[in-house]
């Protein structure tokens, strides 16, 4: 942690609230979406905040493809017991989250989730989770909806954290995490899947792309399967859309 930053987390502490409206620097400088959470943890674990996810979801029924953007900082049994319930969760957000115009806060205890959605929250209470709270993303360019959600953990006295006084911070991080390209790198497509892509975004045919690149429309038809299959888009224009909507192909304005 800088030396500044550690100045500001002070003065926070002794007024008990959190008060931090921009990230600070060492977020910036991580290479990967996991580092820069665990920096931005580290920055507000003096408040309590024991855990730190990044989600984002393009529908509200996205988690029924497992079509969903979820990074963060749990350990390895919270995170092995996620890829087991942790759809019932996504359910629950699908519902609220679109319609959220500002943070909220859940207590764990009194959360209760579909099927195997209980057996999250049972965990996390074990694990000495008390709390959460949701900072929704409210920006132009975000597609769909997502945020942040801060885990609080239990113990005496938990410093409050202010809601109203953090609140930005969870769109700083989206625009950064999409404009350096760290969401595009989680889906790690080739350079001639993206440039296929962009092509099909401008209207042009595979035969066009073939022509273009002077390949076989057998290799553009093969590039365009393979950019689907890791965008998990069932079209091309499928594709080119969450594509669009990741920042793996840029927004074109006159």
């Amino acid at each position: 942690m800088l030396e500044k930053d550690k100045v500001a987390v002070i003065e926070n502490i002794n007024k008990n609230t959190v008060s931090i409206n921009t990230l600070p620097e060492d977020v910036y400088q991580s290479k990967t979406m996991v580092k820069a959470l665990y920096k931005l943890r580290e920055f507000l674990a003096p408040y309590g905040v024991r855990s730190i996810i990044y989600a984002q979801m393009l529908h509200e029924k996205s988690f029924i493809r497992d079509d969903i953007i979820v990074i963060g900082t749990f350990s390895k049994h919270t995170r092995e017991l996620y890829a087991k319930c942790g759809k019932a969760s996504a359910y629950l957000f699908g519902d609220i989250w679109p319609g959220l115009k500002g943070p909220i806060k859940f207590l764990l205890d009194e959360t209760k989730l579909y099927g195997q959605g209980n057996e999250c929250i049972n965990s996390l209470i074990a694990d000495k989770y008390n709390e959460l709270h949701v900072f929704p993303i409210i920006h132009p360019e975000m597609v769909g909806f997502g945020g942040i959600i801060l885990y609080q953990e239990h113990r005496k006295p938990v410093p409050k954290i202010d809601s109203a006084a953090i609140q930005g911070l969870e769109t700083e991080l989206y625009l950064y995490f999409k404009h350096s390209g760290k969401i595009r790198d989680l889906y790690q497509l080739s350079e001639k899947e993206t440039a296929t892509l962009s092509l099909i975004s401008q209207g042009k045919t595979a035969s066009d792309i073939a022509s273009t690149f002077q390949i076989a429309n057998r290799t553009v038809e093969t590039r365009l399967a393979n950019a689907r299959k890791k965008l998990k888009a069932h079209t091309s224009s499928e594709a080119v859309y969450k594509a669009l909507a990741y920042g793996i192909l840029p927004i074109k304005t006159q």
